[in-house]
Order: structure tokens, then C-alpha cells, then sequence
């Protein structure tokens, strides 16, 4: 019966395919939207980090990650290739 079964969702649930993925600046950068969730406290130090040192919160988080990518990637390599 009708009532007895859930509503049937489409596959793609809770993602859609965005409009624009690649935005560009008018200094010619590209950038790409990406969402993260993050502690509440991790975000309001974020914004008042940035609005006491007039940053763009997206410039701080990107300087952010790849840092620590290159900080792990140096970790990981860095003791394989030292005792050659």
C-alpha cells in the first residue's frame, strides 16, 4: 500500500550538481568551493583571527591546509630519502 512504503529519493540525495564549480577572480585566480565542518569554536577563532588581521577567511583556511599537507608530506618522505 501507498502508506506502508517510504518515500523513494532520488540517488543523487543531498548533492547537487552546483552551477559554477571553478569561480573565477578578477585577478585571475581559480577557485573551487569546497564545505567543511569544523568545531564552533574553531570557527569564531577563525573569523576574529581574520577580521583582527583584515584576511580573507578562505586565504587564512587554504595557507592552513597546505601547510599542513606539506608539513605531512615532508614527514612521510623525509625519513625514507635522509638515509639513502
Amino acid at each position: 500500500m501507498a502508506g506502508d512504503q517510504a518515500p523513494q529519493e532520488p540517488a543523487h540525495q543531498g548533492s547537487q550538481v552546483p552551477r559554477r564549480t571553478v569561480h573565477r577572480r578578477k585577478d585571475g585566480r581559480e577557485l573551487k568551493r569546497i564545505s567543511a565542518y569544523v568545531e564552533a569554536s574553531l570557527a569564531i577563532e577563525v573569523a576574529v583571527f581574520c577580521a583582527r588581521t583584515q584576511r580573507d577567511i578562505s586565504a587564512v583556511i587554504a595557507d592552513a591546509v597546505s601547510g599542513y599537507i606539506r608539513e605531512q608530506t615532508l614527514s612521510t618522505w623525509a625519513p625514507r630519502h635522509q638515509g639513502a
